[in-house]
Parts: structure tokens; C-alpha cells; sequence
């Protein structure tokens, strides 16, 4: 099987590293103590029973507003459910999703989020991008996300993203 990765050369935007160990989550939002528009996230999840298990991006504190990334046990399917992403009525409130099946049963997300776009590669063999346009200035945060069970966050390493243009 063909693979999909990301170019290594995108690690030269890397900067402060934050890494969480084993944490297991049960249903519901588990806020992380992350704030940031510009991330770069490795995750590796173990759904447990949950019916849906993921994270919630570009989060405000009291969830109005977020981006969830979660893969759905029944459908077998990775989704990037942006009803939630924006209190702008003309910003996009839908759901993308495509098939993925986990083998050996973990959840591997390799995310970018730039502000406005979100590059997800899951399990090395599915990439979906997206725009989302979050209105409020305190939608930073990142929380893990069970629905009907609960997962296992194994472990999760999250850099702060610098930009490509040099300062002027």
C-alpha cells in the first residue's frame, strides 16, 4: 500500500514542544492546557469502546466555538465536523469525512492547523484538508474528545508552529 506523509521539511517550524503521556478519557471534552492558532500535533489514540474519538481544535473555553476531528466507529470513518467552527453565518457548518479503518486498532493523527487551515494525515493512509474560520479571539484551545464510551490518549506531541515568512 501506498503511503501519505508529510514533507520532513515542514519540522523547520517547529518550536516550543509540549508532550502528554498516557491519559485515559471517558465520555465528553477534556480540555488540554494548550492555546494556539498555529500547531503542529502528532496523536496517538486507542478508541477503547467509544463510539467516536478524537480532538477538538481552535476550541473557546466554553466549546461555542471548535473544529472536531473525530473517527466513527460504526461508519469506520474519519470526520472533520465543522458545524461548530465559526459563529459567522456565512462560514462553512458542515461535516467532512472519508473511510478509515484502523488497523492494529490505534487512531494516528498527524495535524497542522495554521489558523484558518487544517491539514490532517491519519493512520499514514488518509489526508483531508479544510478551512475553518473561528470569530472569537479566545478559540485556541485543544481538548480530547470521547462520545458513547471512552479511548486512551497513548501520546500526544504538540509544537508550536512558526511562520514560513521571514519577519520584516
Amino acid at each position: 500500500r501506498l503511503c501519505i506523509l508529510p514533507v520532513r521539511e515542514l519540522q523547520a517550524l517547529r518550536r516550543g514542544h509540549w508532550r502528554l503521556g498516557e491519559i485515559a478519557f471517558n465520555e465528553g471534552s477534556y480540555p488540554l492546557e494548550v492555546q494556539s492558532d498555529s500547531l503542529e500535533l502528532v496523536a496517538q489514540i486507542d478508541p477503547g469502546n467509544a463510539q467516536e474519538v478524537g480532538l477538538s481544535l481552535r476550541r473557546s473555553p466554553d466549546g461555542e466555538e471548535e473544529t472536531l476531528v473525530l473517527w466513527q466507529r460504526k461508519e469506520g470513518k474519519l470526520v472533520i465536523d465543522r458545524r461548530r467552527s465559526s459563529r459567522d453565518p456565512a462560514a462553512y457548518r458542515d461535516a467532512l469525512m472519508a473511510p478509515l479503518a484502523l488497523e492494529e486498532g490505534l487512531l494516528e493523527l498527524h495535524i497542522w492547523l495554521d489558523r484558518s487551515v487544517l491539514e490532517i494525515f491519519a493512520n499514514r493512509f488518509l489526508a483531508l484538508t479544510s478551512r475553518i474560520y473561528p470569530t472569537r479571539e479566545d478559540s485556541l484551545g485543544l481538548a480530547l474528545v470521547a462520545r458513547g464510551g471512552s479511548g486512551r490518549l497513548l501520546a500526544l506531541d504538540v509544537w508550536e508552529m512558526a511562520s514560513i515568512w521571514p519577519p520584516e
